[in-house]
């Protein structure tokens, strides 16, 4: 990582602020005329002046004092740029605000490092501003940097905000059913104008605005000031529930889109497994719902959770379904789907990384690889009927076979896979608290995986892996962590390089 320290980027509200500028050459006529465009009084005090400089005196824009700089001209001021290649002129006004004895902001056009801020590269159309610095590092990178975000995104993004400032200024006061309401409304455009600025979709973001803006003069015309908020909307007026895949357990591994609809949250409803720096997404108004279900005690019926989810929607325009991994993998996502359907309540789907993928990954066990497995096979260690009964343990033909939520039903998964033919030297992988810090990895053979495991002291949830991918586990592992080894890598092991006979045979079928 480069040793550089950062600076903290703001923008200063200037309006009618006494601003001063030392210095009259190029780099001062770039600079004085940001502080006008900020509406500061500027004034500028250096012996010679660009034309430039000139007639914006001569308009009244600035206030030019033809001479050198001298002692109590910061008097005044809050805000001082010197532009000058005077150094002594420099280190007269730093010397003079100390004799001032209160703070003036101070940037130096010649030292950078020395002043109190440094004056970024600046792209501004309409209302959006781009502003770019490399801490006075290298000024012209700065400016191209800026330039090509200009170009690339600027007129797109100022189209976007002219509308949107129309909306929000002269449509949305109309809107009359409450903070609650109107929060909730501005949220979900919101949500949706950025969807299709990354889309570069401007049709869309007309359609957008048009919408919110029906209903926003609906809402106007049929409610008088003063009077009380609409009823409760039914089913029909309800809110969308997001169904978001949270990922495995690493808060870094939440979908770009996961993050945004969480940002826009009225109410989330989450699983028990949920990091808290992924709820700390949320804004502070959110309403957060806890329904998770931990191993082998009591929670919250499915059926109660998506009534749940039905009388949020009722009162927010934004729930989100929070739940572990990807919602429609073993995750019961498809039977809320399937409610939200059936009550005519507006959904979308998010999906997440899947914890079957991820944490194999993060134990260095690539499911697949062209010599040693070209099918994977995810299935559940607790699976039940539609009425809730248990039904046996799926093996399916797979060279991989992944099991999720499988702590508790090891030794059945390993009698399961033992009564399907697999040898007890096959190769199994158990993954706790995969992709966390505190990740665990225990690997055996089968005959001796349920002893390592509970030798090792795993915690759920947990993975578990079986197939020859398994053998590269120790070569591959990245991801540090605490956790256990118990299986050997012998000279026929994938991890060792080596071409074994099933390899051989699986080539000369290709």
């Amino acid at each position: 990582m480069d040793d550089v320290q950062h600076a903290y980027p703001i923008f200063l509200d200037l309006h009618g602020q006494a601003c001063l500028v030392v210095g009259g050459g190029r780099v001062a006529d770039r600079r004085v005329r940001r502080l006008i465009d900020s509406g500061a009084r500027v004034t500028l005090v250096s012996p010679r002046a660009t034309r430039v400089i000139r007639q914006l005196h001569e308009r009244g824009e600035l206030t030019y004092v033809a001479r050198a700089y001298l002692r109590g001209d910061l008097a005044g001021h809050n805000l001082v740029l010197l532009a000058t290649d005077d150094e002594s002129v420099h280190e007269q006004v730093f010397q003079d605000r100390l004799d001032e004895g209160r703070p003036i902001l101070i940037n130096d056009a010649m030292r950078p490092t020395r002043g109190d801020f440094t004056v970024p590269a600046l792209h501004r159309e309409g209302a959006l501003s781009v502003a770019v610095s490399t801490g006075g590092l290298m000024p012209r990178l700065a400016a191209a940097v800026s330039a090509e975000v200009g170009r690339l995104f600027g007129q797109t993004a100022a189209a976007l905000l002219r509308r949107y400032r129309t909306w929000k200024t002269t449509v949305m006061p109309r809107h009359r059913s409450g903070a609650g309401a109107v929060r909730a409304l501005r949220r979900a455009v919101d949500q949706r104008l950025l969807e299709a600025f990354r889309s570069g979709d401007l049709a869309r973001v007309a359609t957008t605005l048009e919408r919110a803006e029906k209903l926003s003069l609906l809402e106007g015309k049929h409610t008088r000031p003063g009077s009380a908020p609409p009823p409760r909307p039914g089913p029909s007026q309800a809110g969308t529930v997001y169904l978001v895949g949270a990922g495995p357990g690493d808060p870094g591994l939440l979908t770009i889109k996961g993050r945004e609809v969480l940002r826009s949250a009225g109410a989330v409803v989450y699983d028990r497994l949920i990091d808290a720096a992924v709820l700390e997404l949320a804004p502070p108004w959110a309403e957060l719902a806890p329904v998770g279900k931990a191993p082998g005690r009591q929670c919250m019926s499915q059926e109660a959770i998506n009534q749940r989810l039905k009388e949020l929607a009722g009162s927010h325009e934004v729930v989100v379904r929070l739940k572990g991994g990807d919602p429609f993998l073993l995750g019961r996502g498809g039977e809320e789907a399937d409610f939200l359907q059936a009550e005519g309540i507006p959904y979308e789907v998010v999906p997440g990384v899947s914890a079957a993928v991820a944490v194999p990954a993060y134990a260095g066990i690539p499911l697949t690889h062209r010599a040693w497995a070209s099918s994977v096979a995810i299935s559940t260690a607790h699976p039940v009927c539609a009425d809730g009964t248990p039904r046996p343990i799926a093996v399916p033909e797979a060279d991989t076979l992944v099991y999720l939520m499988g702590l508790g039903n090891l030794p059945a998964v390993v009698e399961a896979l033992r009564s399907e033919g697999k040898t007890p030297d096959t190769p199994v992988a158990v993954v706790s608290m995969g992709t966390t810090v505190n990740q665990q990895v225990v690997t055996a053979p089968l005959e001796a995986i349920v002893e390592e495991v509970r030798r090792a002291g795993l915690r759920p949830p947990a993975v578990i892996v079986v197939g020859e991918v398994v053998r590269f586990a120790d070569r591959l592992r990245w991801f540090r962590s605490g956790g256990a080894e118990a299986f050997p890598v012998d000279e026929t092991s994938p991890a060792k390089g080596r071409t074994t006979p099933k390899a051989t045979e699986s080539a000369r079928a290709g």
